[in-house]
């Protein structure tokens, strides 16, 4: 994975090519600015890869994909998968649930042409979702200099 240095060096480049036909006092800036812009950088990159793992996650294209202090610069990590209780030999509980009868009417179009249960398809989403990692409970944010 790239060093946020790396960004930092191609933002310098277009900004020397933006100004090239500034005013000795605009092209003198650009190191400046560029050494200032270096943080946000870093937390602008920190960002996309958080986005990048909620998305896949969210997704179902991975599981468990957080973003850790590497390093250099903040890396892909994977987690274990979490101890999710085996269900099979549960003694089955009967509950009452809510759910906006939109949702409950996606559901069940969902299922009737799949072929399985509303009950099936809501125990499958929440056995999934205890089974995933939350990586936006861990989300940083800001950036100093």
């Amino acid at each position: 994975m790239r060093d946020t240095n790396e960004f930092a060096e191609i933002l310098a480049a277009e900004l020397e090519a933006a100004t090239a036909l500034a005013s000795e006092d605009v092209r003198a800036a650009v190191p400046a600015i560029t050494r200032a812009l270096g943080p946000a950088l870093a937390q602008i990159r920190q960002e996309i890869l958080v986005d990048a793992a909620e998305s896949l996650n969210r997704q179902g294209i991975t599981t468990n994909l957080y973003v850790r202090a590497g390093k250099s610069g903040p890396e892909f990590a994977v987690d274990a998968t979490p101890n999710v209780p085996d269900f099979d030999d549960d003694p089955v509980v009967r509950m009452t649930l809510r759910l906006p009868r939109t949702l409950r009417d996606a559901i069940t179009t969902h299922t009737q042409t799949t072929g399985g249960s509303l009950n099936s398809w809501i125990v499958e989403a929440v056995t999934d979702k205890l089974s995933r990692r939350q990586p936006s409970a861990n989300r940083l944010s800001g950036w100093s200099m």
